[in-house]
């Protein structure tokens, strides 16, 4: 049944289909022998099964093993037989005489020394069948009638010590010898399924600094026999194993005498996937080329299916035989159209047998699909393609979620920046959703945008409200220093707002028209900005009558005001500052005014500021240059509020503001950093728009030749114009450094002192 799969099936897959024939068939009889060799976990899923079918009339059932608790625990009640030393001796003698011809040539004739080995070897061995067979292998391997009395004296008391001899005769062996038979051990034992002779010589042959193999280079197979020291035996039907149960528990010690084996086999794996000829000449384009190759590279179908199994439980990954392999298309290919085969070798000989792989994984696909992570790791430094389509058009992040990799997601969506828009393009939602939960804060897309924006700009709520669930930042700006909500003010989609500003969208400095025109508003509207700076947040639009500034209400929470107005006149001056002190002034003026709480429990203090700024119209033809001085006004409210802990502090909770681009303020001097910012950079400009209109009038002066004196006198009034602005904005700057504002009031018999100082040089610098 498992003819067509090249993977070894597990002990839970063997019993299903046990069970499935078993249950076919009228009466079965069942032997067992030899229990306690098998592991403890292998054995318990083998006697539950057995013993259920036993109760259930199926079977009939004969098993033997060691006196063991968990196995004679297993079989309470059932009829059993114990045989001691006694009834084993003749066995083991039997044994002992079959095996004397396996000595040197002086112990086969000599019958006092036969005699000495069975009363000495069943002397130590007792009841112990494996240890008799142990030992004659042991002996069997000495080269000369010394040595094996030498052995024969120094016999250990236990299979341990038996095969610890062993190993240690192989450990004696000229280096080459040595390395070929710890090698071997190594396949027999860590394989994946046992290896057929062919495919043992060929992968005991391979070296990474070979690209061909040739039949000299490989080891004979009586001669691994013989290194081995009779450890291993050569199964025609079941391929290379070792003599005996105990030793593969022995051998999970090879650490001990090999400590790299995990990393030989893996690398002999990958230096075998490289050889020249595969890449050279990639897949085979027909099916007896296909027989050909596995035919003359035996080995070559175990190293496609198993290399990444080896590769996985190593420490440290071998990067040049991993880069060698992975990075190679042809090989690449080459090896994909083995792993992934669906006929057996036989059926390739079949003239109706159409063999095509339905897919084609490149190297980066190949480390996601088996998980190997630092594989994965590496080919991200090495191979630049990390966007490269399969043969199915999957980029490797595409994969790495249909077959749901999170690790590879996450590594990969830092590299690819054009999977997870292609999913919402072409409708994949599922594989969208999945990668968002996997790698959502990592998502971006060429423009820097993440799922966010992209399910703003789509105007797609889910999208937008899962990204937000796995993690995206919602303040997230993209190569433009863009955030979703900024798309979305643009885009005037009212409703993809509200939600961005209820789930604690930041409000950059935006202008009062872009709030009426994204909500539709006339400019007849106060917009009204209420929330946490850096919480959730609403927008509604106020009609003017209804703004009543004079008194404040109970604010018991955190939540801030913002009332933005679109035009100075919209504003009374008559509790704050007379716009008429504006007219000839450089200097910011300020006021404070006591206003009276809603609830009647004290007083609230309001501190306004005001400012002018110049704007230019341009150029007129007669007049020159043009300026109008616009002003410019903030507010904001501060009241007594609890903290929790007894006590009260002075919070600002409502802002109002005539700037042309706003924001929630972290707090007063928060505010004023904005108003002194809009002022230094108005009148920045209007001192480069100055230079630049002198410029012109000079060139004009210079092509009339001076002839022409009215255009003289116009540079000279408009020189005269731009120094005295230069004058007031160095007096404005100055100002806005040394600015502090003293207030001293009493609510509550309680003296305030508020220092507001600026300081805002860093406007100026480069």
């Amino acid at each position: 049944m498992y003819s067509r799969d090249p993977s070894s099936p597990t002990v839970e897959a063997y019993l299903d289909a046990l069970t499935t024939v078993i249950k076919q068939l009228s009466k079965v009889y069942i032997v067992v022998d030899g229990l306690d060799e098998l592991s403890s976990s292998s054995r318990r899923a083998l006697l539950t099964t057995l013993l259920t079918l036993y109760e259930e009339g199926y079977i009939s059932l004969f098993a033997t093993s060691r006196d063991l608790p968990d196995i004679s625990t297993r079989f309470h009640g059932c009829q059993t037989l114990e045989r001691g030393l006694a009834a084993a001796k003749p066995q083991m003698v039997l044994y002992i005489n079959a095996k004397m011809h396996n000595l040197v040539p002086q112990a086969r004739s000599d019958r006092t020394l036969q005699s000495d080995i069975r009363r000495k070897v069943l002397s130590v061995a007792r009841d112990r069948y494996q240890y008799v067979t142990a030992i004659m292998m042991m002996l069997a391997a000495e080269n000369t009638l010394a040595s094996l009395k030498l052995k024969l004296e120094l016999l250990p008391s236990d299979l341990t010590g038996v095969y610890g001899l062993m190993m240690k005769k192989i450990e004696e062996l000229p280096e080459e010898q040595s390395g070929v038979a710890k090698m071997a051990l190594a396949w027999v034992l860590l394989a994946k399924r046992p290896l057929k002779s062919p495919e043992l010589r060929h992968a005991l042959a391979i070296k990474v600094e070979i690209s061909e193999l040739s039949e000299k280079e490989m080891p004979d197979i009586v001669e691994i026999l013989a290194l081995c020291g009779g450890l291993v035996v050569d199964d025609d039907t079941e391929g290379w194993k070792f003599c005996h149960i105990s030793v593969t528990h022995y051998l999970q010690t090879l650490s001990r005498w090999f400590p790299d084996a995990k990393d030989a086999i893996a690398t002999s794996c990958l230096a075998y996937l490289s050889l020249q000829t595969f890449r050279k000449e990639g897949r085979c384009s027909t099916n007896e080329k296909l027989k050909s190759r596995l035919t003359e590279y035996p080995f070559y179908s175990y190293a496609a299916n198993y290399w990444a199994g080896h590769l996985s439980e190593v420490e440290e990954i071998p990067g040049e035989s991993v880069c060698s392999f992975l990075t190679n298309e042809n090989g690449v290919s080459s090896a994909n159209q083995v792993m992934f085969m669906t006929v057996t070798v036989d059926d390739l000989s079949d003239p109706t047998c159409s063999y095509e792989i339905d897919h084609q994984l490149s190297g980066i696909h190949l480390a996601v699909h088996f998980e190997l992570r630092s594989v994965l790791a590496l080919l991200i430094q090495k191979e630049p393609r990390v966007i490269s389509k399969d043969s199915r058009g999957r980029t490797p992040l595409w994969y790495a979620t249909e077959i749901n990799n999170d690790d590879a997601m996450r590594r990969l969506s830092t590299e690819d920046r054009v999977s997870f828009t292609r999913m919402l393009r072409e409708g994949h939602m599922v594989l969208a959703e999945s990668l968002l939960r996997a790698a959502g804060p990592l998502l971006r897309d060429p423009g820097l945008q993440t799922p966010l924006h992209a399910g703003t700009i789509m105007d797609n709520a889910h999208v937008m409200q899962f990204a937000l669930q796995c993690g995206v930042d919602v303040n997230a700006k993209d190569a433009k220093g863009f955030t979703a909500f900024q798309y979305a003010l643009q885009a005037g989609t009212v409703s993809a707002m509200n939600w961005l500003l209820k789930n604690s969208a930041n409000v950059p400095d935006i202008r009062t028209e872009e709030w009426s025109r994204a909500y539709k508003m006339s400019h007849d509207f106060i917009v009204q900005l209420s929330g946490h700076r850096v919480g959730p947040k609403e927008v509604t639009f106020v009609p003017r009558d209804q703004i009543e500034e004079a008194r404040v209400a109970s604010h018991l929470d955190d939540v801030k005001q913002l009332y933005i107005f679109p035009q100075y006149q919209m504003w009374r001056a008559d509790r704050a500052v007379d716009p008429c002190m504006m007219s000839q002034s450089p200097s910011l003026h300020y006021k404070c005014t006591h206003i009276p709480r809603e609830d009647g429990d004290g007083t609230s203090l309001r501190y306004s500021l005001l400012s002018s700024v110049p704007i230019s119209d341009g150029v007129d033809g007669k007049d020159g240059f043009q300026i109008e001085i616009k002003e410019m006004r903030i507010a904001w409210t501060m009241m007594i509020i609890p903290d929790g802990q007894g006590s009260s502090q002075w919070i600002p909770v409502e802002y109002y503001s005539t700037l042309p681009a706003n924001s929630l303020p972290a707090g007063g001097a928060d505010f004023l950093k904005a108003l002194v910012k809009t002022m230094v950079e108005a009148w920045l400009k209007i001192c480069t728009q100055i230079e630049d209109y002198l410029l012109h009038c000079r060139l004009n002066v210079l092509s009339a030749n001076g002839q022409d004196l009215s255009l003289i006198l116009r540079l000279l009034k408009d020189a005269q114009l731009g120094l005295y602005f230069v004058v007031i904005s160095i007096i404005r700057v100055k100002l806005s450094k040394r600015f502090s504002l003293n207030i001293r009031s009493t609510p509550r018999k309680t003296w305030l002192r508020t220092t507001f100082r600026i300081y805002v040089l860093k406007l100026f610098a480069p």
